[in-house]
């Protein structure tokens, strides 16, 4: 709602990521437009209808403000929003004004990343999922190189992706697949891309192969896996607790749930209500728009230092609302489970090329490990990337999302003079009594176990180092908790203790930024070994 008093009256809207009308540009009002369509035809209020309308049409009128790089997203918005508005609003005069200027900018879509490579990525299943809704258009085209010249094509193109590339190339372990952007496959892209994976299984209907089925079921207990018992489900890698990572969670592992198993269908609507329930209760809604991630409170900010220099407030609300209302068409099931796997025991392990990761619940703790650093960004860092404790009131977060930053490894890391060796995994294995990543120091000799135990307060690192050696470990906190050292092997601050087994000094650099956090310190504490070259680093919750 808030969007039809701040629309600007030639369409576009305010963004406040970017400070103007417009904003970033790329896909915003067509997407949004298209999400404001489908929620006032499905409750029967014309001011969306009409704001959807005039958002839909400054997007048709401004073509160069659409970065070749995103316009998937747009031919994704403007092709479903057609399908809709022709069935709905045949006779609105709006639309009827509007039709030949967006029949004509259907006509000319052509090929942007679905080009039969055999490779696949978010893009291109969403691009795969544009092309079967321009084909639904029943338009013909013309135009040299477009989709709708050479329907066969396009149709061709769209089924081999979704019905033998994917299921083919998704890395996959027990059952469980990732869909995200290989090789880093970043957690909100898993979620972007199970969304519309389901879509275009549930568009292909009956011409959707079994492996592509499979695929869909796989993907969506890979999200089962990795969430965590609050429905955290996107705290690694880029566009990190982006709000649509939610919703289109929610709608693929409910379209997931309906080709499963009863029990494990169950488990999954479970899964939908949870991340739907983190959007309601973390996710700030404003006179303003929608925060589009946790740290955005009021008043909202303009672009800041802890998310992607792509984001745009009114792109990923519209991503958002579109998320939510293809849930909304699936319903719930007739069977909606109370629990998801992060809520009791459990230990499992994910295959995902170079963003492997374990994740192991044992009494109150929930740890989510990952296999080694993937990228400079420290979003993508080796280690203890999520760390809650369940308490009398809910699920607590020990330790913070890192930070949209390029820097050294919160590790640990083996300091020699004028050199930083990284940890680095080769396997990741995860049991009931621990996760422990088998690799090395990058650049060191022999091999590091590295033992994550869960204690009664949280986690403890475990490894074998040589006497004497230098380690760095660092840790994060929110500024305001004001961080101190206590003693000289501990660090506390904001609910969480991390202290280690030798003397440690200690140094703190602010000016961090994350989507959950808007102004961290990071700990540093070096410390030797002890003789025994037994390390110990323990991070409670307090």
């Amino acid at each position: 709602m808030p969007w039809v008093g701040l629309q600007t009256a030639d369409g576009p809207f305010p963004d406040y990521v970017s400070g103007e009308a417009g904003g970033l540009g790329r896909y915003g009002e067509a997407m949004l437009g298209y999400a404001l369509l489908q929620t006032g035809l499905r409750d029967g209020s014309q001011p969306l209808v009409d704001a959807g309308l005039r958002a839909i049409g400054y997007a048709l009128r401004h073509p160069e403000r659409q970065e070749a790089d995103h316009s998937v997203f747009e031919m994704y918005a403007l092709a479903a929003a057609y399908n809709l508005a022709k069935g709905e609003l045949a006779t609105d005069s709006h639309f009827v004004a509007l039709a030949p200027a967006w029949i004509q900018r259907l006509q000319t879509e052509r090929p942007l990343r679905l080009r039969g490579s055999g490779t696949y990525g978010n893009k291109s299943i969403v691009e795969a999922v544009a092309v079967l809704e321009l084909l639904r258009s029943d338009l013909r085209s013309a135009v040299p190189r477009s989709w709708l010249r050479n329907r066969r094509l396009a149709r061709g193109r769209a089924h081999r992706l979704i019905n033998w590339t994917v299921p083919r190339r998704a890395p996959r372990r027990a059952g469980r697949a990732m869909l995200s952007d290989p090789p880093a496959q970043p957690l909100a892209y898993h979620a972007l891309s199970l969304g519309f994976y389901a879509r275009a299984v549930r568009l292909l209907g009956r011409e959707a192969s079994r492996p592509a089925r499979r695929t869909l079921v796989r993907g969506a207990r890979a999200s089962l896996t990795l969430t965590a018992p609050d429905g955290d489900l996107a705290y690694v890698g880029r566009s990190q607790q982006q709000a649509w990572a939610l919703p289109f969670t929610a709608y693929g592992v409910e379209a997931a749930a309906r080709l499963a198993r009863p029990g494990r269908a169950a488990r999954l609507r479970a899964l939908a209500v949870r991340a739907l329930t983190r959007l309601e209760t973390s996710y700030v809604l404003t006179d303003g728009g929608l925060a589009i991630v946790p740290a955005f409170v009021e008043p909202l900010p303009p672009w800041y230092g802890g998310i992607d220099r792509y984001v745009g407030a009114v792109p990923y609300s519209g991503l958002t609302i579109v998320g939510l209302n293809l849930a909304a068409e699936l319903g719930r099931g007739r069977r909606v489970g109370t629990l998801i796997s992060a809520d009791r025991d459990m230990a499992a392990s994910i295959a995902a090329q170079s963003g492997d990761m374990a994740v192991l619940r044992r009494g109150p703790v929930w740890l989510a490990v990952k296999r080694i650093r993937s990228h400079a960004d420290l979003r993508y860092d080796f280690g203890l990337v999520g760390l809650k404790v369940a308490g009398p009131s809910g699920s607590q977060d020990v330790i913070p999302d890192r930070p949209h930053a390029i820097g050294a490894s919160l590790g640990p890391t083996l300091l020699v003079p004028g050199v930083e060796h990284e940890p680095a995994g080769r396997r990741i294995r995860a049991s009931a009594r621990a996760v422990r990543v088998i690799g090395r120091f990058q650049g060191a000799h022999g091999r590091t176990v590295f033992a994550y135990l869960p204690t009664a307060c949280g986690v403890e690192l475990r490894f074998r180092g040589a006497p004497g050696a230098v380690y760095r470990y660092s840790t994060l906190f929110p500024a305001r908790a004001n961080p101190h050292a206590e003693g000289d092997r501990t660090v506390v601050g904001a609910g969480q203790r991390v202290s280690v087994n030798a003397p440690a000094t200690v140094q703190f650099t602010g000016g961090f930024n994350s989507a959950s956090e808007p102004n961290l310190v990071r700990a540093d504490l070096t410390f030797a070994a002890d003789p025994s070259g037994r390390v110990a680093i323990a991070t409670c919750a307090s």
